[in-house]
């Protein structure tokens, strides 16, 4: 197997990186979440990791080991946090872009409750590095390592909001709404992502559009277990499936199939709702079934695209 290959690292001291590249919160919700953090006590500690890689050629016969493959209702609760645990960032191909605007969909969630991801972005930007995980000659997925997790913010519908917070609901809310639905901790927790492109598309999956989330999925997934020194679980989900209306069923195949190619020991897929059980059950048995008898990627991938996956459309967040 030839590795993706690392194009950039950079390790900083949080304290001082947050001190020399405060985040930009451009919302004033985004900084009243921010200010109660801080207020609370809220200091930065130890060292984060970033680094951005490129893939190498896709694997062209596929591993028997299939690893564990768990699926957990509901979102991230980050309950792994360990050094063995990475969870996927949905991001944009520019790096935490929306961090500081008034969207608070999955990307921008994680920066909310990891607020040294915003002064990471205004590092990059000032060290005059890409702050992308795709560029115009594929996608360059990035990895970033020991992010304090300072607080979670419930988007569900509550009391005093009854449509939730999520995505664009979240600029509409009151003050005391992002109050009640913010959990400051009293001792931080760390957090390793997995930043890669959602992708977008329309009509039927191409074979380069599938070949291409494989080979992003693929990077990202064995880049994490070549800086891990300790196993590998990655916790992900419906990537891509929501503002940019991915289809579930492969997107599932393809995640698993990455984190298999990836030699990956562990997976937990973070259903959402429970009601996309279905969804994921179809795609891990769809994969489970083409791969029963087969071990050239390239047949697989063959098989895959004769299946003509329609994309779907937007939800609006």
């Amino acid at each position: 197997m030839i590795e993706p290959a690392c194009l950039e690292k950079l390790e900083m001291e949080c304290g001082a990186l947050m001190s020399a590249h405060p985040p930009v919160l451009r919302h004033p919700h985004k900084q009243f979440a921010y200010d109660l953090c801080r207020a609370a006590g809220y200091q930065p500690t130890g060292n984060l990791n970033y680094s951005r890689w490129r893939p190498g050629p896709l694997p062209e016969a596929l591993p028997v080991d299939e690893g564990l493959v768990q699926s957990h209702d509901g979102f991230y609760d980050y309950a792994s946090a360990s050094d063995s645990a990475w969870h996927v960032n949905f991001a944009d191909p520019r790096l935490f872009v929306a961090y500081g605007s008034g969207l608070l969909a999955q990307d921008e969630i994680q920066v909310l409750e990891h607020p040294v991801l915003g002064s990471l972005r205004q590092a990059l930007i000032a060290k005059r590095y890409e702050a992308t995980t795709e560029g115009s000659s594929g996608p360059t997925p990035v990895l970033v390592q020991n992010a304090e997790r300072v607080c979670a913010i419930d988007t569900s519908p509550s009391e005093i909001s009854p449509r939730g917070l999520y995505g664009n609901r979240f600029q509409a809310a009151s003050l005391d709404a992002v109050r009640a639905a913010l959990k400051v901790f009293a001792q931080p927790t760390r957090t390793n992502l997995i930043a890669i492109a959602a992708p977008l598309g329309s009509g039927r999956y191409s074979r380069q559009q599938i070949e291409r989330i494989l080979t992003t999925a693929f990077t990202g997934f064995r880049a994490a277990k070549l800086v891990s020194a300790t196993s590998v679980e990655i916790h992900t989900g419906f990537w891509g499936c929501g503002a940019f209306g991915g289809n579930r069923t492969l997107m599932v195949m393809l995640q698993l199939l990455a984190a298999r190619m990836a030699q990956v020991p562990s997976v937990v897929f973070h259903l959402g709702s429970v009601s996309e059980r279905p969804a994921f059950d179809e795609g891990r048995q769809t994969l489970q079934r083409l791969t029963k008898n087969m071990t050239s990627v390239d047949d697989l991938l063959k098989k895959i695209v004769e299946m003509r996956f329609p994309w779907g459309t937007s939800d609006g967040n």
